[in-house]
């Protein structure tokens, strides 16, 4: 099955459409067939995505570092669960399995994962594709600062298409169905 790995807050944010999209980006993703690959929490925008999927029938595969399964409150009625030691492992175990990348508003936690996806596309260690959910501009200065970068020559022209920006769930499903076409 495709999976999706979603990264996105494990808190929902002073925003409420912030969570709404979430929810609807995991109906979305289970009305397409993709399996939803998270961090594996029940709280935030993780758990709206995850509730989302499972809504519409669809599977769920947590990974959670043990010393999160209480503080991120692990969410109990997911597909699977895969309890690693390390964040280090948590994100290995995502970036292999996944078969695109999804980025939701989050913090510190999502920027980090995020940036370390666009830095192994750089280095031709992944291929998959990174959307960036920009939710009422939630990303635009990380985008204007990745601009940024490239414009002062600490990042080649190239590397700015390593990743699709989109701010809608129209424009989603439309990404979706192009990896589907793809894969055929």
């Amino acid at each position: 099955m495709k999976k999706v790995c979603v990264f996105a807050g494990s808190s929902e944010g002073l925003n409420p459409v912030f969570k709404e999209f979430a929810f609807n980006v995991g109906q979305i993703l289970a009305k397409n067939k993709f399996e939803l690959l998270y961090g594996g929490a029940q709280v935030g925008l993780m758990g709206a995505v995850a509730n989302g999927c499972l809504n519409e029938g669809g599977k769920v595969e947590g990974i959670i570092p043990e010393f999160l399964t209480q503080k991120e409150v692990m969410h109990p009625n997911i597909t699977k669960t895969i309890i690693t030691k390390s964040m280090h492992e948590r994100k290995k175990i995502m970036y292999d399995k996944a078969n695109l990348f999804l980025v939701l508003p989050g913090g510190v936690g999502s920027l980090d994962e995020l940036m370390e996806v666009l830095t192994w596309k750089q280095l031709n260690l992944l291929n998959q594709k990174v959307i960036i959910f920009n939710i009422e501009n939630y990303w635009d200065d990380l985008l204007k600062l990745l601009f940024n970068i490239y414009k002062n020559s600490f990042m080649d022209k190239k590397n700015l298409y390593n990743y699709i920006e989109i701010n809608n769930l129209e424009k989603l499903e439309l990404e979706l169905s192009k990896f589907n076409k793809d894969l055929i």
